[in-house]
């Protein structure tokens, strides 16, 4: 049985569970921002994918902290 912190998600699922457009996905990997993926293949236009786990790191890391007051 697959664990599901394995469990790979399209573009499509990501944005829908974040909340943004898969353009945006698309604009945080061409700046290395956002949650980890991974390129099936070694081409340009191969598929993109991402875990579950890496998408639910992101979304808890990336938690907004009280900021140090100077």
């Amino acid at each position: 049985m697959e664990k599901f912190e394995n469990q790979l998600l399209t573009p499509q699922q990501v944005s829908d569970l974040l909340q943004i457009t898969v353009g945006t996905l698309e604009n945080w990997r061409l700046k290395n921002h956002g949650p980890k993926f991974l390129k099936l293949g070694g081409q340009h236009r191969s598929p993109v994918r991402y875990r579950l786990q890496d998408v639910e790191d992101f979304m808890f890391d990336d938690a907004k902290k009280p900021k140090e007051q100077a």
